[in-house]
């Protein structure tokens, strides 16, 4: 249990009242927490109880294991709380879950360890793959030694790799089940030439999109695009099936972008830059050997010429001997 003063000493300096208001909101979660555990011991029902049709009934708010309760203790909770009724439901589902599945969990957060969110997001997350009670007490006894000692999303991927140990079926049917409701929707908007992309894909498929869109993103700013990057992402998704074809289909290219003043002007053929690389100004010794071997009656017999990998060669019957 934490052992906190009644009072904060406003004498204190700013960082200490600050340390011991978080202390007390831990110790004042904890007791409310403890409160609701206890409200609803009081209304207990077992299996063996008369039900009687004309009083109240008993239901089961928690998972697996936890036991039956009035079906009036939500209005309770909620009266005395000041939240709506649903929201007192949810909030006796994770206590009871906590308190009856994760007994080494409900003392660290009794203890001021773990804060009451946290504790919940571990329950929910057993919850979600319909764990029993043995095999959700089986991943509390291995996490208790890190409860409040590592970091609480390093704590939750932990848990799952062990849920994944503990119930393997169950996670695999839960994927399958995921897997089922894949979806991609469009929504209109308020603007009639904008419209929202909502999808559920495979991860592998989705981290594929978000590479191709930043991807088309970034060949669009290098192309003199001057809008922010959540712009340029939604400008041209349309473009997104390939990097390289949306790339191209966004204007960009394999190549490097051609400077401004170069723009517009038609770009050379293959003739073109491949004499660019010669000397072709008149009288040149390289252009009298060209024109010398151009001319009919200078051509030697029995050789040809051709072209293979971009250079000139001689073959014939010359070269075969």
């Amino acid at each position: 249990m934490l052992q906190l003063p009644p009072r904060i000493d406003r004498a204190a300096s700013a960082v200490d009242r600050l340390h011991a208001a978080g202390r007390l909101r831990r110790l004042a979660e904890a007791e409310e927490l403890r409160a609701i555990a206890d409200l609803a011991a009081e209304h207990e029902w077992t299996t063996d109880d008369e039900l009687d049709v004309l009083g109240e009934r008993a239901v089961r708010i928690g998972a697996t294991g936890t036991p039956l309760v009035g079906e009036f203790l939500p209005m309770e909770v909620a009266a005395a709380t000041g939240v709506s009724v649903e929201s007192a439901t949810w909030l006796i589902r994770d206590v009871l879950n906590l308190h009856h599945r994760h007994p080494r969990l409900w003392r660290s957060v009794l203890q001021g360890h773990v804060t009451a969110r946290q504790a919940f997001q571990l329950t929910q997350l057993t919850s979600r793959y319909d764990l029993t009670v043995e095999q959700a007490a089986s991943v509390d006894d291995r996490l208790s030694p890190k409860y409040g000692r590592i970091g609480w999303p390093r704590l939750l991927r932990l848990a799952r790799g062990l849920i994944a140990l503990v119930a393997a079926d169950k996670v695999a049917a839960a994927v399958e089940q995921a897997r089922r409701s894949r979806f991609v929707r469009t929504s209109r908007t308020s603007e009639p030439l904008v419209s929202e992309l909502w999808a559920r894909l495979d991860s592998a498929d989705a981290q594929q999109l978000e590479v191709t869109v930043q991807q088309i993103a970034t060949t669009l700013k290098r192309l003199g695009d001057g809008n922010e990057l959540e712009v340029r992402r939604g400008s041209r998704t349309r473009h997104s099936g390939h990097p390289q074809p949306g790339c191209r289909a966004a204007g960009g290219s394999r190549r490097r972008a051609l400077p401004a003043a170069h723009q517009g002007v038609p770009a050379p053929g293959r003739r073109e830059r491949r004499g660019a690389r010669r000397d072709r100004r008149p009288g040149h010794p390289r252009s009298a050997r060209r024109a010398l071997w151009h001319h009919p009656h200078h051509r030697h017999p029995g050789r040809t010429r051709r072209r293979r990998g971009g250079r000139r060669q001689l073959r014939g019957a010359a070269l075969d001997a």
